[in-house]
C-alpha cells in the first residue's frame, strides 16, 4: 500500500527505507512510504503473527500522493519511529474501508516524554501549514490523531481559527488524547469546533496502563471519570483496544478502529451504547462477544 506523508524529520542519507528519516528536526518535508500490509484471513487469505508485526516498510520516495476528494490525516504519538508511523497509518487504510485516501504526519519523537512534548508541539506549525495546503486542493481533510499527537493537531487547529478566513475541516478524531481536560474542554474545543465538521474523543479506563506518562487529568483517560462538552462527543473506549495496531472489522468490535470506520463512513454504529450525565450525553463501547 502506498501512503502519502509529511514529515520534520531530517533524512539520515541512508537509503535503506527502514532508516531513511531518523529522530533528528528537519524542515517540512513530503513524500509517499510504500508498505507491506499482511492480509487479514478473515478475507480469505492465511496468516501467521501478529499483523502489526508483520506489517514492513519497503519504500520512501519523496513527492506528493494522488489528489483525491477526502484524505484522513494520521499523527502519531509517543515514541514513534517513522517506520512505525507508516505502518500505522497503511493498516488504518487497509481496516477502515472507505473511499478516500490515508496520509500521515511523522514528528521527531525522541523517545522521552518531556522531550516529545516540546517536539510535538514544535511541530504543529508545519502540520498546520500541511492541513492548510491540503484543504486548499479542495479535498476534505478529517485528522486521527493518537495520544501526544493529539497535541500539534489541536495546537494546529487553534492557531488556523485565529486567522482570518481559515479552512474547515472534515471530522478530528482524537484517541486516547493527552491534553489536560480542563483546558480542552474550556478552550481548545470551542475553539476549534467552528472549523470541523464534528470533534470525537475516545478515551479509556486502561490508557495509563498502557502508557504510564498520561496525566490523570487527561481528556483521554476516563479512569476519574468521563469529560463531556457541547463541542466535542465523548466515546469511552475502555472495552476495546485503542492501539490503533492490528486489522479490525466491523463484525468483531475489537478495536476502537471498528468504530472509527463506521463514523467516517457514516454507518450504522449498533454496539455504541448511549449514556446521559444530566443533560449531557456520551457512549460507551460494547465489547465483542466472547
Amino acid at each position: 500500500m502506498e501512503v502519502a506523508y509529511a514529515t520534520t524529520r531530517a533524512p539520515t542519507g541512508v537509503s535503506d527505507p527502514l532508516r531513511f528519516y531518523g529522530q533528528d528536526v528537519g524542515g517540512l518535508r513530503q513524500g509517499v512510504a510504500t508498505v507491506r500490509v499482511p492480509h487479514d484471513p478473515r478475507n480469505g487469505e492465511r496468516e501467521t503473527g501478529a499483523p502489526q508485526q508483520r506489517a514492513t516498510l519497503v519504500g520512501v520516495r519523496s513527492g506528493t500522493g494522488a489528489h483525491t476528494d477526502e484524505v484522513l490525516v494520521f499523527v502519531h504519538g509517543f515514541d514513534v519511529r517513522f517506520r512505525g508511523a507508516a505502518r500505522r497509518a497503511a493498516q488504518l487504510a487497509y481496516d477502515l474501508g472507505w473511499e478516500g485516501r490515508v496520509a500521515f504526519f511523522s514528528w521527531p519523537s525522541l523517545g522521552t516524554y518531556g522531550g516529545d512534548e516540546v517536539r510535538v508541539l514544535h511541530a504543529a506549525t508545519a502540520l498546520k501549514d500541511w492541513l492548510v495546503e491540503l484543504a486548499l486542493q479542495g479535498t476534505t481533510v478529517h485528522v486521527l490523531a493518537h495520544s501526544l499527537g493529539a497535541r500539534a493537531v489541536t495546537t494546529a487547529l487553534r492557531a488556523l481559527a485565529n486567522e482570518e478566513d481559515p479552512p474547515s475541516f472534515g471530522h478530528v478524531v482524537l484517541v486516547a488524547p493527552d491534553i489536560a481536560a480542563d483546558d480542552f474542554t474550556d478552550a481548545i474545543a470551542p475553539a476549534i469546533a467552528p472549523l470541523v465538521e464534528r470533534i470525537t474523543v475516545y478515551a479509556s479506563a486502561h490508557e495509563r496502563a498502557l502508557h504510564y506518562d498520561l496525566d490523570a487529568d487527561s481528556v483521554g483517560d476516563t479512569e476519574e471519570g468521563v469529560t463531556l462538552s457541547e463541542h466535542f462527543d465523548t466515546i469511552d473506549a475502555s472495552a476495546v483496544n485503542t492501539s490503533l495496531l492490528g486489522h479490525a472489522r466491523l463484525d468483531d468490535r475489537e478495536s476502537v478502529v471498528t468504530d472509527i470506520a463506521a463514523l467516517l463512513n457514516g454507518d450504522e454504529r449498533p454496539w455504541r451504547l448511549e449514556q446521559r450525565i444530566g443533560q449531557r450525553r456520551y457512549w460507551t463501547l460494547e465489547a465483542p462477544p466472547r
